[in-house]
């Protein structure tokens, strides 16, 4: 019954970037994976899913489903039920480096962190990944130092929400102005500013000044510039809208943005000393969505998460194990 009612409430699929390639110190005694100057503060920024009928807390370092400050659940489902099905979660990954030293990060109920917020430092064209068009299995992202400043720990220490409503509205509004669309164009309202912040301030672009992947967050690039520019046209990108159907599953590996309503952010295993589970750190940034559908069926009563790993150190990973940790507890927590 409880195996049953979990497979209910939550999803999950991982994408996997760069964890198999050979780096340059991938030989016996090779490269030094030991963070250098990243001395961040632990990531603070926090926000509950409440679209659906489901209320679920999550935490941008890593840990979720757990009110930490009051130690009680917090995933309600139904909503306002004051039923909890979930004490906690968290991602878990490791794996071994060339010398067979583990390589570990993952939280239980975030006593310490093993995750600060944040994209890792790269060098530019290590990678051939160009997410500006079809990409296979083989594609390669950037990688390098795996490193980041404190100051760009805070400054990404927050979640980026949009609905898939927001930007079908802000699209046929762009093509209304642009002319290139005509018809129906007399009702059309312009977006809100809260809309238009969203959509202008969307993350699709790291700091390379700083070292970061130029590419981070998914948009849709209407010129093709490889710019995002909303003025333009350019958007965060759902690929299933307005007829649009731009990746092929099982071919193209690009990710791109899921759900009604999505909330996007960034972190990695690099920013600090793993003081969770006291293991040595991978170089890994997570690209992490979670979403949910308003539907009339048993998916209004789920959310789903979506986590991109991408290998930004110089160490190939071997024995790669990862999966979601789940604490379920299901009415009484002693005879789960």
């Amino acid at each position: 019954m409880k195996k049953q009612f979990f497979a209910t409430i939550i999803g999950l699929s991982i994408t996997l970037n760069g964890l198999a390639y050979l780096g340059p110190n991938d030989k016996k005694g090779g490269g030094d994976e030991t963070p250098k100057g990243a001395n961040c503060s632990p990531a603070t920024a926090k926000l509950t899913m409440e679209f659906n009928d489901v209320s679920a807390f999550i935490e941008q370092g890593g840990s979720m489903f757990q009110n930490r400050q009051e130690g009680t659940p917090a995933y309600e489902v139904p909503k306002g039920s004051n039923l909890f099905a979930i004490y906690a979660g968290a991602l878990w990954m490791g794996g071994t480096d060339v010398n067979g030293q583990l390589k570990l990060a993952a939280l239980r109920y975030r006593s310490g962190n093993d995750f600060w917020a944040g994209p890792l430092t790269v060098n530019p064209g290590t990678g051939d990944y160009n997410p500006l068009y079809p990409v296979g299995d083989g594609a390669r992202r950037d990688f390098g130092e795996a490193n980041i400043d404190p100051d760009q720990c805070q400054a990404y220490d927050k979640f980026y929400t949009i609905r898939k409503a927001e930007v079908v509205a802000f699209n046929i509004w762009f093509e209304c102005n642009a002319g290139i669309a005509t018809e129906g164009c007399d009702d059309i309202e312009a977006p809100s500013n809260d809309v238009l912040k969203r959509i202008y301030g969307w993350p699709a672009h790291g700091d390379v000044s700083r070292g970061q992947d130029y590419f981070l967050a998914p948009y849709y690039d209407r010129d093709e510039d490889g710019n995002y520019n909303p003025d333009n046209g350019d958007h965060p990108w759902y690929d299933d809208i307005l007829g649009r159907d731009d990746v092929l599953c099982q071919v193209d590996r690009r990710v791109t943005l899921y759900g009604d309503e999505t909330h996007w952010w960034v972190f990695n295993d690099k920013g600090n000393i793993h003081t969770e589970t006291t293991g040595d750190p991978i170089g890994m940034e997570i690209r992490a969505q979670a979403f949910s559908f308003a539907t009339n069926d048993e998916v209004n009563l789920m959310t789903f998460y979506n986590y991109e790993l991408i290998n930004r150190g110089t160490q190939t990973l071997y024995d790669t194990y990862f999966s979601q940790y789940l604490d379920c507890d299901i009415g009484n927590y002693s005879d789960d």
